[in-house]
């Protein structure tokens, strides 16, 4: 298609039709009425582009598109989506790709701890240099968020919408001694 965008193409004779193969059949499809009696030409060629591109990502697949939103709406109803653009129902369904480290410490809260006291230092430090993967595993091991929960079911282990300034990671001191394990508690 950017080929025919780019280049004169007067002379190809291509009539108005869009060929598909479709489980091994032929089928031909007329973009306009009488498609085969319209040649495309320099002064066509952008109908004719949009065209097949409205038959592939629209007509093609809209019984496939119409069942999966049928299934999604069940899951969660549309008019709860009215509030998001796609960019941000892309984090919320999918969460953040990439865990930042800087924004995670920004928005830390503390309770009964120095944040610049040396052990949180050593925390920092040594998350600094956490892989995305270790960071992952990391925020897997703090979070309790169910939306966060629930995509790592699904197999995610990024960040949910809101990331650390809606979710901060809150550090609390309990004094247990030295015979305990370390604890999380969640989100």
């Amino acid at each position: 298609m950017q080929w025919v965008l780019d280049n004169n193409v007067d002379t190809l004779e291509q009539p108005f039709v869009y060929e598909a193969d479709i489980l091994g059949q032929r089928y031909v499809k007329e973009l306009v009425p009488d498609g085969y009696s319209v040649t495309v030409t320099d002064s066509n060629k952008q109908e004719f582009v949009k065209k097949i591109c409205e038959e592939k990502m629209i007509k093609e697949i809209e019984e496939e598109v119409a069942v999966f939103l049928k299934g999604f709406n069940m899951v969660i109803p549309v008019h709860l989506l009215d509030n998001f653009t796609p960019s941000e129902l892309s984090i919320l369904i999918a969460g953040i790709s990439e865990i930042d480290v800087h924004e995670m410490k920004k928005y830390a809260k503390y309770k009964g701890i120095d944040p610049n006291s040396t052990l949180m230092q050593w925390f920092w430090e040594i998350v600094t240099d956490f892989t995305q993967d270790e960071l992952a595993l990391l925020i897997y091991f703090i979070s309790g968020n169910k939306l966060y929960i629930i995509l790592t079911r699904l197999g995610s282990s990024k960040m949910p919408f809101g990331s650390f300034k809606e979710r901060p990671i809150v550090f609390s001191a309990a004094h247990f001694g030295s015979d305990r394990l370390p604890v999380a508690h969640t989100w």
